[in-house]
């Protein structure tokens, strides 16, 4: 109709659409069960997504578990080749060796045990006092 008048219509926007009563109540209705009939979907997916979630996080937690342990176990065997090797070399250079070691770093650990601020006695066991005995043994030779 426009058309016998030159004018071209591209574009046509409704600002107010007047609805009796019973045409809302049926749109309405139809909406509402649209909601409904969406709703249970949208309640699966969430607990779908939630479990996912749960599993990942099991998952994560124990990858990091089994990482912790290979680290441990690795942690051991190192510690327990070092023992070894020490084993190898105490039956190799002798058991004199070892105990002049041991007594080094007893005199060591005395000698923080008495630099301690405000100590002015410092008990030490009777025992601890041999590795002096060693070390000088053991210097004078």
């Amino acid at each position: 109709m426009v058309g016998d008048w030159g004018t071209e219509v591209t574009r046509a926007e409704i600002l107010d659409v007047n609805l009796d009563q019973a045409t809302r109540a049926a749109m309405l209705q139809q909406l509402n069960a649209e909601r409904a009939r969406r709703a249970p979907v949208t309640e699966a997916e969430g607990k779908r997504r939630a479990v996912k979630l749960a599993a990942d996080g099991e998952l994560y937690a124990a990858e990091q578990l089994a990482k912790a342990k290979r680290v441990l176990a690795d942690a051991e065997a190192y510690a327990t080749a070092a023992i070894a090797a020490i084993a190898e070399a105490i039956s190799k250079n002798g058991l004199e060796a070892a105990q002049y070691q041991m007594a080094l770093k007893q005199v060591e650990a005395l000698a923080d045990i008495g630099k301690g601020q405000g100590r002015q006695v410092v008990l030490v066991p009777a025992a601890a006092l041999d590795a002096f005995g060693l070390l000088r043994g053991r210097s004078s030779s």
